[in-house]
């Protein structure tokens, strides 16, 4: 979060700074973040998820990245049988897109013809 922080304050400073900004600008700039970040030991704001990134930070790999962070924090607490079942990721799925419901199958949804086994 502080790198995305920081950078966001780098951009906003280029925009609002004659270009190209002059050595002492530079210096000033650097000298305020390092008084604010590292002297001051500012804290950023947490990142939960890609709106949480100023947009012209944002790429389509960031994007992707913190989605398989987030699931991989869901995945945390299942057991390994969970996973190879397919019971985490089912449930996973579901908090990620509530508006669909996915459930495991059922051996007796494929056997529904008994006659095989007779």
């Amino acid at each position: 979060p502080e790198c995305f922080a920081r950078n966001k304050e780098l951009v906003d400073w280029l925009e609002s700074t004659p270009q190209p900004p002059s050595p002492q600008a530079w210096l000033q700039f650097r000298e305020d973040q390092y008084r604010r970040w590292i002297d001051g030991n500012q804290t950023p704001p947490p990142i939960e998820s890609i709106e949480d990134v100023d947009p012209r930070l944002r790429t389509p790999g960031l994007e992707q990245a913190m989605n398989k962070q987030k699931i991989e924090k869901m995945l945390a607490g299942y057991s390994p049988f969970d996973v190879l079942t397919g019971r985490a990721m089912v449930d996973v799925l579901n908090k990620i897109d509530p508006d669909n419901s996915c459930s495991l199958a059922n051996s007796d949804d494929f056997l529904e013809d008994e006659d095989i086994y007779e």
